[in-house]
């Protein structure tokens, strides 16, 4: 049974169903837009935040390494300095065998202390940057902490 299009009734009371139905598909569609619409803002903003984080997380990168550079640079000056001090104690046992070696022991024990500080700094210096490694994978793993 097809719709009376045409009846006098229907054009009395200037119901046409086929506007009707076009301005119901209209809505439809419009409401369908202002979901993408919204679906693409939350997406955007979720991508900021998350630019932000990673861009956060290489700045927090950035200053591990440039510390645990440091840190290795220090211990490299320690170990010349400690190096120096043990081979003048040396040469000073050297050339004066009978003396006393209470401060060639000194030297050498000091000089041992800075390498023992040395290694402790270097291997603190390494634990930062593996734990930089990790935090990475961690970050870059599917259900990680990335978002």
């Amino acid at each position: 049974m097809e719709p009376d299009h045409g009846s006098a009734e229907s054009e009395a009371s200037g119901y046409d169903p086929d506007v009707d139905a076009r301005s119901k598909l209209a809505d439809e569609r419009e409401s369908l837009a202002d979901d993408r619409e919204a679906a693409l803002d939350d997406r955007e903003m979720r991508m900021a935040v998350r630019e932000a984080d990673v861009e956060s997380r290489a700045e927090d990168a950035e200053i591990l390494l440039d510390e645990a550079d440091k840190r290795d640079s220090l211990a490299d000056a320690r170990d010349i300095v400690a190096d120096n001090r043990e081979e003048a104690a040396s040469f000073d046992s050297f050339v004066h065998p009978n003396d006393e070696h209470d401060a060639a022991l000194k030297a050498r024990r000091s000089s041992a202390m800075d390498r023992l500080n040395s290694k402790a700094d270097r291997s603190s210096s390494a634990e930062d940057r593996s734990k930089l490694s990790e935090n990475d994978h961690l970050a870059t793993k599917p259900g990680g902490d990335s978002g």
